[in-house]
């Protein structure tokens, strides 16, 4: 995918007909309690690689045991970096045709996960998000 002000981002295709793109950082944040700064640029030459989750926030080691209290219940995942300064990052979906024309006229779905600001991230696998897929660069 070309973005006209972030440039080329290389996303995954998680599902037949669903493009992904993972961990776009929208802030970033300068230290501890100092209000978020707005990301401009990706910070990198070329191509922005989005075929991975990005750091969560911080939460307690037991976080999933809150979520999942049974190990069978627990969908499997690779784990997952916490980082109270790169945490602010968002993963964008978008249906491939609409991908491939530029995305202009689609609706948007801003979803922000619950958790008490405890526990759980829009990575986590419960979520919907596909683990592993085909990366392709749009």
């Amino acid at each position: 995918m070309s973005h006209p002000q972030l440039g080329s981002i290389k996303g995954i295709v998680p599902i037949d007909g669903v493009h992904q793109f993972r961990s776009l950082p929208y802030a970033t944040i300068p230290h501890r309690f100092a209000d978020p700064v707005v990301v401009e640029s990706l910070g990198v030459e070329g191509t922005y690689d989005a075929t991975k989750f990005g750091p969560v926030a911080p939460s307690p080691p037991d976080a999933e045991e809150r979520e999942f209290p049974s190990p069978k219940e627990r969908p499997p995942h690779d784990p997952l970096p916490q980082d109270e300064f790169k945490c602010a990052n968002l993963n964008l979906t978008v249906p491939a045709a609409a991908a491939k024309a530029g995305g202009k006229g689609l609706p948007v779905m801003v979803w922000f996960h619950g958790g008490s600001y405890m526990l759980g991230a829009a990575s986590w696998p419960q979520y919907g998000n596909a683990q592993s897929g085909p990366c392709a660069e749009i």
